[in-house]
């Protein structure tokens, strides 16, 4: 079974995909890539949303300055492009 933090990664890179291949799907974190991502994982917006914050608090402790979920997701995007 995976943690929540590795089901927060894997959230996170699915969705960086999409925006690797739809740069414009950044914008609808909310409405569209949220939902898209409960979707395919068989779960809830808010819980995908949890879990990306979760692996970013896991991997970003200590630090001052934390990507949000969005900012994490481009990061990633970029990496894969």
């Amino acid at each position: 079974m995976r943690t929540a933090t590795e089901k927060g990664l894997e959230y996170a890179q699915y969705m960086a995909q999409i925006v690797a291949d739809d740069p414009l799907a950044i914008h609808t974190l909310f409405s569209g890539l949220y939902p898209r991502a409960a979707a395919h994982f068989g779960t809830t917006p808010p819980s995908v949303e949890k879990e990306i914050r979760r692996y970013i608090s896991e991997r970003w402790r200590g630090e001052d300055m934390r990507p949000s979920n969005g900012e994490f997701i481009i990061m990633l995007a970029n990496s894969m492009i």
